[in-house]
């Protein structure tokens, strides 16, 4: 019994906690402000805009920014439109980023099974005229400097590296 008692209490605060809340609608270059209930006029630096707490700027410009006042509340307003904006769902950026994963996944599966290596065939001969599989070591140079040195001749780099 006390749960339920306490339960009901705090519905009851929550539910005067909304109601002391102002409620801001932006839509294009429109802004709609309604005052919390309770509060009848609204005004902006000392200018009444109305006196049944709802206003609606269809022009809205960043120069309509700034306080609020409905009886003994304040709200302080700075706010961004655009001509095309638009508002997008939860649930649309959800299925956005879920699409974009699938996306992902199928053309990372079709690089994957596209590129697979097929098995080598060692008979066959390329087209180049010779078996790429083994590697062949290019032709010596035929210049007398990169040569090895002979051990019973006298070169002349013979005595390098010799402790005398």
């Amino acid at each position: 019994m006390k749960i339920l008692l306490y339960f009901l209490l705090f519905w009851l605060y929550v539910d005067t906690l909304k109601k002391n809340k102002y409620t801001v609608d932006i839509n294009g270059l429109s802004v709609k402000i309604v005052c919390p209930v309770g509060s009848n006029k609204l005004t902006k630096n000392n200018r009444e805009l109305s006196k049944d707490g709802k206003y609606t700027n269809y022009g809205f410009s960043s120069d309509d920014n700034g306080l609020y006042q409905c009886d003994d509340t304040f709200l302080y307003l700075h706010a961004y439109v655009c001509k095309s904006c638009t508002e997008v769902s939860l649930v649309m950026v959800i299925g956005i980023l879920i699409a974009d994963c699938l996306v992902t996944l199928g053309v990372s599966l079709l690089v994957y099974f596209g590129c697979k290596r097929k098995p080598a065939r060692s008979n066959e001969i390329t087209p180049g005229g010779r078996n790429r599989g083994n590697k062949e070591r290019p032709p010596p140079v035929p210049h007398p400097d990169y040569e090895p040195l002979q051990k019973g001749r006298q070169v002349v780099y013979d005595g390098l590296n010799k402790n005398y």
